[in-house]
């Protein structure tokens, strides 16, 4: 059977085209002038393989940092959103961040011998 292509199939192939024959030439070109210049080419290649070296390098570290960044995001929004109760050994999920005032309402209200449960439940902030 006869397999069917649309306009796009053939825009696609000609790209493809295209980017072979470009890579091809810069290819080519390459080599010519490798071939004319040989004692600029190994200094070249060897700052080259230096550069790549250098670039790789910063590469990881970055992606390195970003991953701890990203860790360390993810514990301070945990802290914020858990209590943990030394009383009842228990770690409270919340449902959002707590306010200053939430906060001081609680330390007041811990002071009077309430259990920490028992003031999140009233304020309805458990998740």
């Amino acid at each position: 059977m006869a397999e069917i292509t649309t306009i796009k199939d053939f825009q696609k192939a000609y790209k493809k085209a295209q980017r072979r024959k470009f890579f091809k030439k810069v290819i080519d070109d390459g080599a010519e002038w490798y071939r004319k210049n040989p004692e600029y080419a190994t200094l070249i290649l060897g700052a080259g393989a230096t550069l790549l070296t250098v670039l790789t390098k910063g590469t990881i570290n970055l992606g390195k940092e970003t991953i701890r960044n990203a860790n360390l995001r993810k514990e301070e929004a945990l802290r914020d959103l858990t209590i943990w109760d030394p009383s009842e050994r228990h770690r409270w999920q919340l449902r959002r961040k707590l306010t200053s005032e939430e906060w001081l309402e609680i330390s007041e209200k811990r002071a009077n011998g309430e259990k920490l449960s028992d003031i999140l439940n009233a304020m309805k902030v458990l998740k």
